[in-house]
């Protein structure tokens, strides 16, 4: 299998929100490929077969930022968590030389700090709702100084101030397009990278809290609410979980013409039943009906229709269990199963066993009965009284 995965992500050259496995920690994505930013930037990566990518850096090479804007222009997508970074490149304090596309008429403002409220309602482009009362926040903003149609800010923020006071601030998620480029691809800004729903946490203590809690669990809240949204709209499926697949992996590679493997694990400690999705054109597949085959139970699942390039029907995967299936629109004539995650066998009792207990028993008995000697001895030493 050659898997295809949809997501890109980028990042790990320098201290950033992907630190320390922070993307993977998310469980967004149910396949992606992940590669540092000096790779991105250095080597010669075919982008094209990417619906998106998503970034978390502090810093960008000015490959970077031409590599993105280039994968933007012919039609990809990117998101930007925790902002665009520090405004100067790796190479020292310099200002970067080239620009990101959503900076054509727009700047990153300085970090806002306080208690975040987030009111997200539809109608919006992403149809999404999102209320949020967050005791302390930290975000970068994006100061759009001619807000024109290829800029949608997206929800109201308001901050509480360390006095008490209350003020809307520049947006922290904003969804750009350039429709001087009807190819072109979108670019989502999203600001936010410290977040606590907890009253106690403040900026001197919110690492140790997070530590302490080991999940960073109000950011990753706030991260995958908007993730899920973009990949929404951007139609993007079969490789952005939801709340219902999260701990699931779900691996796809065309292994023929018309064909496509699909592979499910579950790593949750319970039996599911998940609404599996195939983006057909992913594969330059049409849009039609297709047969499902079970290859871990050799069994024909049944024919399903495509919609919107999207093939869906539900999979039952067990306990830490692994579902593979053969998708495409002839019938499968598989005759032959595969045993997933098939029992290790006991080993039986030989003399290697045998000599391993004598050992051991041997390193119990030795230094006991050396103590034991040692202690008669003394005990002969001793003057009667």
């Amino acid at each position: 299998m050659k898997p295809e995965p949809q997501v890109l992500a980028v990042g790990g050259e320098f201290t950033n929100l992907f630190g320390g496995g922070y993307f993977e920690a998310l469980g967004i994505s149910t396949e992606y490929d992940a590669v540092n930013q000096r790779f991105f930037a250095k080597s010669d990566m075919d982008l094209s077969k990417y619906k998106l990518i998503v970034t978390g850096e502090w810093k960008y090479y000015e490959e970077t930022v031409r590599k993105l804007n280039d994968y933007v222009a012919e039609g990809g997508n990117v998101i930007f968590l925790g902002g665009l970074g520090f405004p100067y490149n790796v190479y020292g304090n310099e200002t970067r030389r080239n620009k990101f596309l959503i900076e054509e008429k727009s700047v990153q403002g300085g970090t806002q700090l306080g208690h975040i409220g987030i009111y997200i309602s539809k109608p919006n482009v992403f149809g999404m709702d999102l209320d949020y009362d967050g005791q302390f926040h930290e975000t970068y903003v994006l100061e759009i100084g001619e807000l024109n149609e290829n800029y949608h800010p997206i929800g109201d923020f308001y901050l509480t101030e360390e006095d008490g006071t209350t003020r809307k601030i520049d947006p922290p998620l904003v969804l750009y397009h350039n429709k001087s480029n009807p190819r072109s691809g979108w670019i989502l800004y999203w600001g936010a990278f410290k977040s606590s729903r907890t009253p106690s946490v403040t900026s001197e203590n919110y690492e140790d809290y997070q530590i302490s809690t080991e999940n960073y669990r109000d950011m990753k809240f706030l991260h995958k609410e908007v993730f899920r949204a973009f990949a929404n709209f951007l139609n993007i499926t079969g490789s952005i979980s939801t709340t219902e697949t999260e701990n699931i992996i779900v691996t796809q590679s065309k292994i023929e013409d018309e064909t496509v493997l699909a592979g499910v694990s579950n790593f949750n400690v319970e039996n599911r039943s998940i609404a599996y999705s195939l983006d057909l054109s992913h594969f330059g597949l049409p849009d039609g009906r297709y047969w499902v085959h079970s290859l871990d139970e050799n069994a024909l699942i049944g024919q399903f229709e495509s919609e919107d390039s999207s093939l869906a029907f539900t999979v039952d995967v067990g306990v830490n269990g692994t579902r593979l299936y053969l998708i495409s629109q002839q019938k499968p004539a598989a005759n032959y199963s595969l045993e997933i995650f098939p029992e290790i066998p006991e080993r039986p009792f030989d003399i290697y066993q045998l000599t391993n207990l004598f050992l051991i028993i041997g390193l119990i008995t030795i230094p006991v009965t050396v103590i034991v000697i040692i202690l008669k001895r003394r005990r002969k030493k001793l003057p009667s009284s």
